[in-house]
C-alpha cells in the first residue's frame, strides 16, 4: 500500500495548491459558517471513530540502519574523492590464438602490455613457464621463449589467462629492469541535500489539538521524519549522479527563479558503474549462480558478514531453493522454510528483509521486488558535510503570531544529507531473479 502525498497550500497564495484539510473544512456539526457557505465538516471531527490511526506503512528498516547506525565521515565539500588500491598482481589475457612453438608472439587484450616487461617470467594456463623476450606496446604484443632445455611453448587459445610468476635477475647483474608502481582507482561521489516540509496555520493546528478526535496531528508531525527516512533510503540505494533544476515560487519575500541542485550515486548505480558482478537467475540456476558469485567476490577477511537485501518473497525463494527438497519427520508440527544465515567456505551471508523494495510501497522500480543485493556494511560509510548533521528537524514557531512574529502559520521541516563512500566494490554483487 502506498503512502499518499498531499500538497500543502502556500500561505502567500492559498489558491495555488489545496491541501488535504484546508481550514474551511474544519467545521463542527451545525456550524453557521459551513451552512452559510456550503462547506462540509471533516469526517474525523464529525464522526465517532477510533482515536488511534492505524499505520499500514512497512515498519522494517533494518537495511536503513546499516547506514544511519554508523557515524558518518564528515567532508568539507559536497564533492569528494577516495582512492582504492587494486590487486597488485596483474593478469594477462590473450586476444587471439597462437600455435605452439619455440618462439611465440602473443597479442594481449587492450592495455595488457602495460603490466609486463622484458625478462618477466610468465606462466601459461597448463602451467608451462616462459620468458618474455620483448614487449611491443603499440600492438599489445609480447614475445616469449621457453626455459632453456624445456619443450616448445604450448598452443594458446583466445582468452587464455597468463600470470606473471616472478621478476628474475642474474648473478653479477648490475642493472635494474623490473619497475613497479602501485595501481589505484579513484572513486568519486556527491552528497544529496533534501528537505520535507509541513505547514499548519495556527488556528487549524489549535482546532486539531482541541478536538482531539484522532491522533492525526501528532502522527502528521511524526510522518515528516518517516518520509525523510524513505527519501534517504531511496537515495542511498538508487540515487543517480546528476544535476537538477529546482524551481522556486516567488512571494513577498522570495524572488522566483531556478536553482541548481545535485544528486550523487546510490549503492546500486554505483555498483553498476564500477563493474560489480551480477547474474540473472531462474529458480533452476539461483543456488549455483549465488555460490558462483559469492566465491568470485570473496575479497573480504575470513568470516566477514555480508548482507543479502531483498523482499520477503525474494529471500523466501532463495531459502526454498536452498533447502529443496524439504524433509519432515512424523512428529513435526511446524515448517520452517526460511534460512537466517548462509555459510559456506569461510563466507557468511545474512538475509535482511527489505519491504521497501516491494512495488506497492511506491519507492523503487518494479525490478527491485525480485532483486537480491549483496553488500558488506563494513565497506560502506555514510558521509555528511562538516558542520551539519545527517538529519535535522525544526519549525518556524518563533515566527508565528502566537510568539510575537508575523506569520499566521507554522512550517515544520526536516532536512537530511545523503552520501556515502564504498570500497572493495568487487566484493558486492546482485542477482535479478526471474520466474519467481
Amino acid at each position: 500500500m502506498s503512502s499518499n502525498y498531499s500538497a500543502t497550500p502556500s500561505a502567500s497564495n492559498p489558491s495555488a495548491t489545496y491541501g488535504l484539510y484546508p481550514s474551511w473544512l474544519l467545521n463542527p456539526i451545525g456550524s453557521d459558517y459551513a451552512a452559510e457557505f456550503g462547506y462540509t465538516e471533516t469526517n474525523q471531527i464529525s464522526q465517532v471513530i477510533r482515536q488511534k490511526i492505524v499505520d499500514s506503512i512497512p515498519k522494517q528498516w533494518g537495511a536503513l540502519k546499516m547506514f544511519l547506525g554508523k557515524e558518518p565521515e564528515y567532508k568539507g565539500n559536497k564533492e569528494y574523492t577516495w582512492v582504492e588500491k587494486l590487486w597488485q598482481r596483474p593478469v594477462l589475457y590473450a586476444s587471439a590464438g597462437v600455435a605452439g612453438s619455440s618462439a611465440q608472439s602473443i597479442i594481449l587484450t587492450a592495455g595488457g602490455t602495460g603490466h609486463v616487461v622484458q625478462n618477466d617470467l610468465v606462466t601459461y594456463p597448463n602451467n608451462t613457464q616462459g620468458v618474455v623476450t620483448s614487449v611491443t606496446t603499440s600492438t599489445n604484443t609480447i614475445n616469449l621463449a621457453p626455459l632453456n632445455g624445456a619443450p616448445d611453448l604450448p598452443t594458446v587459445s583466445t582468452n587464455d589467462r597468463f600470470t606473471i610468476t616472478a621478476a628474475p635477475i642474474s648473478d653479477g647483474q648490475n642493472s635494474f629492469m623490473h619497475y613497479d608502481r602501485s595501481t589505484t582507482i579513484e572513486y568519486t561521489n556527491w552528497m544529496f541535500r533534501g528537505q520535507r516540509n509541513k505547514r499548519w496555520d495556527t488556528v487549524t493546528a489549535q482546532v486539531w489539538k482541541n478536538q482531539g478526535t484522532t491522533d492525526y496531528f501528532e502522527r502528521d508531525a511524526a510522518d515528516l521524519m518517516q518520509e525523510c527516512y524513505r527519501d534517504m533510503f531511496i537515495v542511498y540505494m538508487n540515487g543517480t549522479k546528476g544535476e537538477m533544476d529546482i524551481t522556486v515560487q516567488g512571494d513577498a519575500a522570495l524572488t522566483a527563479g531556478t536553482f541548481k541542485a545535485r544528486m550523487g550515486d546510490g549503492l546500486y548505480p554505483f555498483m553498476q558503474k564500477y563493474g560489480a558482478m551480477h547474474a540473472t537467475s531462474s529458480p533452476a540456476t539461483l543456488e549455483a549462480d549465488f555460490k558462483s558469485l559469492a566465491f568470485a567476490t570473496n575479497h573480504e577477511s575470513v568470516g566477514a558478514t555480508r548482507f543479502i537485501l531483498g523482499t520477503d518473497r525474494a529471500l523466501h525463494m532463495l531459502s526454498t531453493i536452498w533447502k529443496d527438497p524439504v524433509r519432515y519427520t512424523a512428529n513435526d508440527t511446524m515448517s520452517s522454510l526460511d534460512l537466517t544465515e548462509y555459510t559456506f567456505g569461510t563466507m557468511k551471508f545474512v538475509p535482511i528483509v527489505t519491504p521497501q523494495f516491494e512495488t506497492g510501497t511506491g519507492m523503487f522500480p518494479e525490478t527491485f521486488a525480485s532483486k537480491l543485493i549483496v553488500l558488506n556494511p563494513d565497506n560502506i560509510s555514510p558521509t555528511c558535510i562538516t558542520g551539519f548533521q545527517p538529519i535535522t528537524a525544526g519549525n518556524t514557531g518563533s515566527q508565528s503570531k502566537a510568539m510575537g512574529g508575523y506569520n499566521d502559520y507554522i512550517d515544520y521541516f526536516c532536512e537530511y544529507w545523503v552520501g556515502f563512500q564504498m570500497h572493495t566494490v568487487g566484493s558486492s554483487f546482485w542477482i535479478d531473479m526471474i520466474n519467481i
